[in-house]
């Protein structure tokens, strides 16, 4: 699967979740969303052999963890498990990791900063995970509105798109 494959179905997978945004009635949780997301993106991805996995905490055998002193979290920790929201790669391997996306609910307390920093070194040449593609997602389900900025190479990387 290549990049262009992964974010054209990344997109349509949230064009599905828009027009079904109004059916879930009162404002739901992020994991809910996050479901939805990986369960359309699945139906295409795993045609080819790529696994899509949520809250995924691992790398290779070892637990995902950030260890390293150039990149800083906003709360200053240097070190953090993490799961991010959805993958598309390849279990128990670093050579086939494609798309990391993080899924956040428009509002949300925690802010996009943490999530920003962490698919710029998910996404960093040099940061040791090698995601081909991140993907922030925030979700607007009051205003049906879902926005989609890209990462790659360990920095955004185009303007904010709004489906």
């Amino acid at each position: 699967m290549t990049n262009k494959e992964a974010e054209r179905i990344l997109v349509q997978a949230l064009c599905k979740l828009k027009g079904e945004l109004c059916t879930f009635g009162k404002i739901i949780g992020e994991r809910p969303l996050v479901f939805r997301i990986a369960h359309y993106v699945a139906c295409e991805a795993e045609r080819e052999n790529i696994t899509v996995d949520c809250d995924y905490n691992r790398r290779i055998s070892d637990i995902k963890t950030f260890r390293t002193k150039k990149w800083t979290l906003p709360d200053g920790r240097k070190s953090l498990r993490f799961f991010p929201d959805i993958v598309l790669h390849q279990r128990e391997s670093d050579g086939r990791n494609i798309l990391v996306c993080e899924v956040k609910k428009k509002g949300d307390r925690r802010g996009r900063e943490c999530d920003h920093q962490r698919l710029k070194i998910l996404t960093c040449r040099n940061g040791g995970f090698g995601y081909s593609v991140g993907a922030f997602v925030e979700v607007d389900q009051q205003e049906s509105r879902i926005r989609l900025q890209w990462f790659r190479g360990g920095a955004k990387d185009g303007e904010e798109i709004t489906i």
